[in-house]
């Protein structure tokens, strides 16, 4: 027993020796502020993007007390360690998933200055929760090293004692052995789970001049909120884009006043009467109840004010164009009031000035153009009226036709042509036939009166004699 007892107290006794050795050696264990440098192997210019980050473990003493760790970690002045190194100041706020610790996150405020010397110097890469199903109860932080062969200096301070240990290769533990270049996550003492190494990229998740929030965000004040750069909602990627929205759906709500606008004159929206999707070219949906759409100008100061909105069929698909002039006036219109222009059915179909298309393109009223062109088959153009085998119909029955019929025989009637309409290209064609038959009829009455004028010159000479 007394072997036993003095087992434990030795053992003891070795375990505060080598924390008190460690603590020596490494100034920032369990304490709430310092300082600490990182180097590593790999020298850098601040001229170039080949800088290295290197991982830093940063206790989490808040898991014990069950609240969140936090630490601020700064470099303010630009010529720290250098001439125009960069400046930068950041806060940490976390709490690691370890053992029914579900409320895990990482919070970060980072703020980089970026001066004209070092072209946008970045000091942090990028932060992981290490302590997910393994030993480690902290995060890492890949903080920037060596910059002209010249560790980067950095100070902290936390709410909590904490412990920080630099993996570059340099910094020493407590037998006076350096770390190496990379952190090891372990499941055990002696399973190995991954390695984490140093990099030469920041992550898209790591925000160098902003906040970094592991949750979502909620705005519950009715004040303005402002966002002065380009917001990315659904990806990490950088656009030039003032709004951009990657791989979901921007969603506006139904009815009056809720829309899309683009410009002084562009909106597009969705109406709760009839529940139709539209846009509006200086039309404003500012009305949507009961029965009734009512869309505003937004710019009625001219005569010749006027609004264009192209209606929607839902699941139908089709479109309606329809439009009305304003004037001079700004108060607000009955959709009812504004006329149908154009129509696409969807089938394909496009009406002008009418509103039910039966044909590809149907037009209520005159159309003018320098040219029309009209295909037309081979075989329906009428070149067969020349044919020998062509039967050319007798006068006599061409005029016996006209008498019961009242129309030319191959010609619709005027009742025919009322119901069917008339096909430009079969008109053109059957009034080229009846030219041609015509040709043929004159041709033959000329060779008739060629004839007699030889039979009359004929009997002319006979008399004489």
């Amino acid at each position: 027993m007394k072997i036993k007892t003095v087992t434990i107290l030795a053992l003891l006794f070795n375990i505060i020796y080598l924390h008190e050795t460690y603590a020596q050696a490494n100034p920032n264990v369990n304490v709430n502020s310092g300082s600490f440098s990182v180097g590593g192997s790999n020298n850098s210019s601040s001229t170039t993007t080949a800088d290295f980050y290197y991982p830093v473990f940063i206790s989490d003493p808040g898991w014990g007390q069950k609240v969140a760790t936090e630490i601020e970690i700064g470099r303010s002045e630009i010529h720290t360690n250098s001439i125009n190194r960069g400046s930068m100041i950041a806060k940490f706020r976390f709490h690691t998933d370890t053992w029914g610790h579900g409320s895990n996150f990482i919070d970060a405020d980072v703020k980089n200055f970026d001066n004209i010397t070092t072209n946008n110097e970045k000091f942090i890469a990028g932060w992981e929760d290490v302590s997910i199903e393994s030993i480690e109860r902290g995060i890492i932080i890949w903080l920037k090293g060596k910059v002209n062969n010249t560790p980067t200096s950095y100070f902290f301070k936390s709410n909590l004692p904490i412990t920080i240990e630099v993996y570059d290769g340099e910094y020493k533990n407590a037998l006076g052995v350096a770390f190496p270049e990379y952190f090891t996550v372990r499941n055990g003492l002696n399973s190995t789970k991954k390695v984490l190494y140093k990099i030469n990229t920041i992550n898209d998740y790591a925000n160098a001049n902003g906040l970094s929030q592991s949750g979502s965000i909620y705005v519950n004040g009715n004040a303005p909120s402002y966002v002065v750069g380009n917001l990315t909602v659904g990806s990490k990627s950088l656009t030039s884009d003032k709004l951009h929205v990657s791989n979901g759906i921007l969603g506006v709500d139904n009815g009056a006043n809720n829309f899309i606008k683009a410009g002084d004159y562009l909106s597009i929206g969705n109406t709760n009467v009839d529940n139709f999707p539209y846009i509006g070219f200086n039309a404003q949906l500012t009305k949507s109840t009961g029965s009734v759409n009512e869309f505003s100008p937004y710019s009625a100061a001219t005569a010749n004010a006027a609004g264009l909105i192209i209606k929607g069929d839902k699941e139908q698909a089709g479109l309606h164009f329809l439009q009305k002039k304003y004037g001079t006036a700004t108060t607000p219109n009955n959709l009812n009031t504004f006329a149908e222009v154009l129509t696409l059915t969807n089938d394909g179909k496009v009406g002008i000035g009418t509103t039910n298309p039966q044909t590809s393109l149907a037009v209520k009223g005159t159309i003018q153009a320098q040219k029309v062109k009209v295909t037309v088959a081979a075989a329906d153009w009428p070149d067969y009226v020349f044919a020998p085998h062509y039967k050319l119909l007798p006068l006599t029955e061409v005029a016996k036709y006209i008498q019961h019929n009242k129309h030319l025989p191959g010609v619709p009637s005027a009742e025919n042509m009322a119901k069917t309409n008339l096909d430009v290209a079969e008109g053109q064609a059957m009034l080229l036939k009846k030219i041609e038959e015509l040709t043929l009829y004159v041709i033959e009455l000329e060779k008739k009166v060629e004839k007699l004028k030889q039979e009359k010159a004929k009997k002319d000479t006979i008399t004489k004699k």
